[in-house]
C-alpha cells in the first residue's frame, strides 16, 4: 500500500505544483496561452492547494509526520523545479500532463481510502 499512496502522493503534487506553474500570466504569455480571469485563476489556486494537500496526506498514509512532511516539501520543491526546466521543451504536453495527474491523484487517493 506504501508503494501505491508514494506514487498517488507524487502524480497530485505534479498536478498541483503544474497547476501553481500555469497560474502566472508571464508564463502563459510567453506560450502564447490566453490569460486566465480572476475567478479562473482563485478555482486553479484552489485546486492546485488540494491537490497539494492530498500529496501531503498521501505521504502521512505512507509514513510517519516528521517524515512525510519533509518529504512532501521536498517533493514539491524538486517537481517544481523539474516543470520550469520542462515546461520550455514540452509545453504542449505538460498543461495535459498536470490534469490528468491530478484526476489519478484524486482517484487513488479515494480508492486507497476505500481498501483500508
Amino acid at each position: 500500500m506504501s508503494v501505491g499512496a508514494y506514487l498517488a502522493a507524487l502524480l497530485a503534487a505534479w498536478g498541483g505544483m503544474g497547476l501553481f506553474c500555469l497560474r502566472a500570466d508571464s508564463v502563459r504569455s510567453r506560450y502564447g496561452w490566453g490569460r486566465y480571469a480572476a475567478p479562473e485563476k482563485r478555482r486553479q489556486a484552489v485546486v492546485a492547494s488540494a491537490l497539494c494537500l492530498i500529496s501531503l496526506g498521501l505521504t502521512l498514509a505512507a509514513t510517519h509526520l516528521a517524515f512525510a512532511i519533509i518529504l512532501c516539501l521536498v517533493q514539491l520543491g524538486l517537481i517544481g523545479i523539474a516543470i520550469a526546466l520542462l515546461l520550455p521543451y514540452c509545453s504542449r504536453w505538460l498543461p495535459v500532463s498536470f490534469q490528468y495527474a491530478g484526476g489519478s491523484a484524486l482517484l487513488a487517493a479515494v480508492l486507497l481510502t476505500l481498501l483500508n
